[in-house]
């Protein structure tokens, strides 16, 4: 009996080429599959060929597939010295109308990049960022915001510059979507570029953002410090670089700005330090606690541990502000400020602790049941951590018997 023998490729090209999209796609999931099983000679040439062929007339949700799959393909065409052989092909998925598959490809794009050596970079993928950044359609532009800081370690110092110019246009893009993600990745360009680089190109860029009229544009700065504080570590160099920004950012009119602050704040106070968090940091944590909006008093009483963890013993402004915030309408204000009461009152100093104690007194009968249920584990928290904890609180009244 002979036996019989397959072509994993020409199977592939079965699955990809059957009337049925179903098929086609899961056809597109396997070629990381295929170009394993025919080894790397083929797959860096009749599989690419095929597939550079097969994309003139496959659909949007097959040439995801494809775009996310020559992520795996890059492993097993033979080494860093051949990667370049899938370079056209995710070129050619980059400058499609659909975003998602610009987005597949970019996104194999960059983890290439970061397999390639310096040389094989600037020859290879610079020119292809120089096209996508200047694309005439937005698609491409979206998709080479993220690529730019993947590319800019191992670029020469001639296209670190340019790289730099490219990444400036693009934060002023007449198009949101281009503009946003240029924006999203500002902060991944900055600590590619370090310290001098960053004071000198992007701190202004950062100011600009700031200056946007509209505020979903400027929430973006929020995110951009927070990433920069991966390069300005130390204390002094937050607070000579990014701290004049987010105090900016903390008086912004857009709640929208002032929630984001909030969700990130601990980070800043981390980065600051004891001293300076207590000083400057917390007095604007108190104000986002005070805040108008509920939701951005909901997003800073989230935090509250948080914060109050990296001021250490000194957090009496923040003990002030928690009787009115149980106090506040909002149910998921209270039920965050009763969660962080117990950790709040161990770090506290004594005096300020009973402050604390008669916030405890009132949040144990509080209306809502998770609210009460937070207040008693609090307790169990001071009980355990605590030499002289609270006395108990009195015991719950028994519901009301149902009347029929």
């Amino acid at each position: 009996m002979t036996e019989v023998k397959f072509d994993p490729l020409q199977i592939l090209k079965e699955d990809l080429q059957d009337e049925d999209h179903s098929v086609q796609i899961e056809g597109a999931k396997k070629i990381p599959v295929v170009a394993t099983a025919i080894g790397p000679k083929r797959a860096r040439k009749d599989l690419i060929d095929f597939l550079s062929e097969y994309l003139n007339e496959s659909s949007d949700e097959t040439m995801v597939a494809i775009g996310k799959a020559m992520a795996d393909v890059a492993k097993v065409v033979g080494g860093a010295e051949f990667l370049g052989c899938l370079v056209p092909l995710l070129e050619k998925l980059a400058f499609e109308e659909e975003t998602v598959v610009c987005d597949a490809a970019s996104t194999s794009l960059g983890s290439i990049i970061q397999d390639m050596g310096k040389n094989e970079v600037e020859k290879q993928i610079m020119p292809i960022l120089e096209r996508m950044a200047n694309a005439e359609w937005f698609q491409p532009r979206v998709g080479v915001s993220k690529l730019l800081p993947m590319a800019y370690p191992k670029a020469s110092e001639g296209s670190q510059k340019t790289i730099i110019e490219w990444f400036g246009h693009l934060c002023k893009d007449e198009n949101p979507m281009a503009k946003k993600a240029a924006l999203i990745n500002m902060g991944n360009l900055a600590n590619a570029m370090g310290k001098n680089k960053i004071r000198d190109n992007m701190i202004a860029k950062l100011k600009d953002v700031c200056a946007e009229e509209s505020d979903l544009m400027r929430l973006h700065a929020v995110g951009v410090c927070r990433h920069m504080t991966e390069t300005f570590k130390e204390s002094k160099d937050f607070s000579a670089v990014l701290w004049p920004i987010v105090q900016k950012l903390a008086e912004d009119a857009s709640w929208r700005v002032r929630k984001e602050l909030a969700e990130v704040i601990p980070q800043f106070a981390k980065v600051a330090g004891p001293e300076m968090a207590s000083k400057e940091i917390v007095p604007i944590f108190v104000g986002l606690l005070r805040d108008k909006e509920a939701e951005v008093k909901i997003a800073a009483s989230g935090k509250l541990k948080e914060v109050c963890y990296q001021c250490k013993k000194d957090v009496n402004q923040v003990s002030e502000v928690l009787g009115e915030l149980m106090e506040d309408t909002s149910q998921t204000v209270r039920a965050s400020v009763s969660a962080a009461l117990g950790e709040i009152a161990v770090l506290c100093e004594s005096k300020v602790r009973q402050a604390i104690f008669d916030v405890m007194k009132v949040a144990v009968k509080d209306e809502d049941s998770l609210v009460r249920c937070n207040t008693l584990e609090s307790i169990q928290h001071v009980a355990k951590n605590v030499k002289n904890p609270p006395p108990p609180p009195p015991p719950l009244p028994p519901p009301p018997l149902s009347s029929f």
